[in-house]
Order: structure tokens, then C-alpha cells, then sequence
């Protein structure tokens, strides 16, 4: 019933986004619509992460273990991930991103982007879950049932 909910008011709000982007010429940039997309595609990355049982086991697993946390192997590769983030995004993206005149506001940048983060993780691992059911996993490691 809540994902019938949840589609009804995906649905309405695609509607709503094509009603406030028709009267503006093609190509234009509409700051509502790309929030609106953005947040279409986090309820629809929730959705598929809840019917293939993602959520349950994430919150069921800390991302973070105690083992993780006093190895040093694992700080180091977090670190080169993090570096690999700030300067993919706030130098290379930056500089091939066009603004268009448009002002460049960094709150609005940051909370978009780990909405666009969270959603990516989601549909990653909600592939790997139904990989695992089709297919038979020898290799990495499973994913942990959820309890």
C-alpha cells in the first residue's frame, strides 16, 4: 500500500515537473526541475533498494566495523577515495561544468550531490543483491541477510 502511495506521488510529481518545464524553450535550465528530477530519482532509488532488501541490511550493518577502523590498509584507501572525490568534483567537474550565467551557490551544490550519492549507492547495491539471486556468487563477498 506505502509503495502504491509512493508511486501515486511520484507520478503526480513527473506530472507537476512537465506542467512547470512546458512553457520554457527547449534546453533551458530550470533549477525546480532539476531538483525535482534529483529527488524523483532518490524516491525511486529507495523504492528498488526496499523491494530487494537493501535498506534492511545496510541499517542492519554498520558501514564501519571495529576491525575497519584499526586498519591501517583501510584509512589509507579511504583517504585516496576521499581525494579521488574532492578533486573529481571540485576541480575537473568544476571546471567542465557551464554555468550559464547561472550563480554556483556551494550548500545547494553539496546537498545535491550526496542526495545524487546516496541514490547512486542505493541502485549499486540493489544490482548486487539481484546479482547475487540470479546469479551463483563465487567470488567477493555477499551481501549479509537481513535479520
Amino acid at each position: 500500500m506505502a509503495l502504491l502511495a509512493l508511486a501515486a506521488t511520484l507520478g503526480a510529481t513527473v506530472w507537476r515537473l512537465r506542467q512547470q518545464t512546458a512553457s520554457l524553450p527547449r534546453g533551458t535550465y530550470s533549477v525546480y526541475g532539476a531538483w525535482l528530477r534529483g529527488l524523483i530519482y532518490l524516491c525511486a532509488s529507495a523504492v528498488l533498494a526496499a523491494l530487494t532488501g537493501v535498506i534492511g541490511r545496510v541499517v542492519a550493518q554498520p558501514p564501519v566495523s571495529s576491525a575497519n577502523l584499526a586498519d591501517p590498509l583501510w584509512w589509507s584507501l579511504t583517504a585516496l577515495c576521499g581525494a579521488v572525490e574532492v578533486i573529481a568534483y571540485f576541480v575537473i567537474w568544476r571546471k567542465g561544468t557551464l554555468p550559464r550565467g547561472r550563480v554556483r551557490h556551494i550548500s545547494s551544490v553539496l546537498v545535491f550531490g550526496a542526495l545524487w550519492g546516496i541514490s547512486e549507492a542505493l541502485v549499486f547495491l540493489s544490482i548486487w543483491a539481484l546479482a547475487e539471486i540470479v546469479i551463483p556468487i563465487r567470488w567477493g563477498s555477499r551481501l549479509p541477510p537481513s535479520p
